[in-house]
């Protein structure tokens, strides 16, 4: 596993997970991390990360030195955690970064798969704890705007599976629920469903 800062992936390396240095914007740090490595399997994501700056860099300049790094040691294959219709946002930054991965990966010639997941449903499910045993779901934007959402333990699953499965090199694989919902439609579920358990349980 690739970090930059090691003590933050303690956990990992105490499950035997080996931990190599790297940092996305220095090019020969990569290289040296991944050389002898099998495949890539990248999240990084700049918006996570408080410093605007951070965000630039890790979208743009951090990708692409990932890519080249990739090409550099002849990886077998490139599993990129991309965005969905990241293709059809060039005015949203993040998203469109994304795409300029993809079409940077294609002109290296590094074999790799994008998968393009949608929203992650842990955003509204987990913010503020966990809207179960509070009886209410709270959320920080508009209930009223349809998502395409996804679970980020089925993400992972489909990043681990994508290193092997066959015939799909250059491929951009859609990831969501069959149908956006909204936040308001996200709660009236998980009232239902608490009021399934609730039943059950008497």
């Amino acid at each position: 596993m690739l970090v930059r800062d090691p003590v933050k992936a303690e956990e990992f390396a105490r499950r035997g997970v080996e931990l190599v240095h790297g940092d996305m914007t220095d090019l020969p740090s990569l290289i040296a991390a991944i050389d002898g490595a099998d495949s890539v399997i990248t999240c990084a994501a700049g918006y996570t990360r408080h410093s605007p700056q951070d965000t630039t860099h890790t979208d743009t300049i951090g990708n692409r030195n990932l890519v080249d790094a990739a090409a550099t040691v002849n990886v077998r294959r490139f599993v990129l955690t991309s965005i969905l219709t990241c293709d059809k946002a060039p005015q949203v930054p993040h998203f469109w970064h994304k795409k300029l991965v993809e079409d940077h990966l294609a002109e290296r010639g590094v074999p790799y798969v994008a998968l393009r997941p949608g929203a992650f449903i842990e955003s509204v499910t987990q913010f503020g704890g966990d809207p179960f045993a509070r009886g209410r779901l709270i959320y920080a934007g508009s209930a009223r705007v349809p998502f395409t959402f996804v679970c980020s333990t089925d993400v992972a699953e489909y990043l681990a599976r994508a290193v092997d499965v066959a015939g799909v090199d250059g491929q951009h694989i859609d990831i969501g629920w069959t149908r956006p919902v909204t936040v308001e439609e996200v709660a009236d579920i998980a009232a239902r469903q608490l009021q399934k358990n609730r039943c059950g349980r008497q």
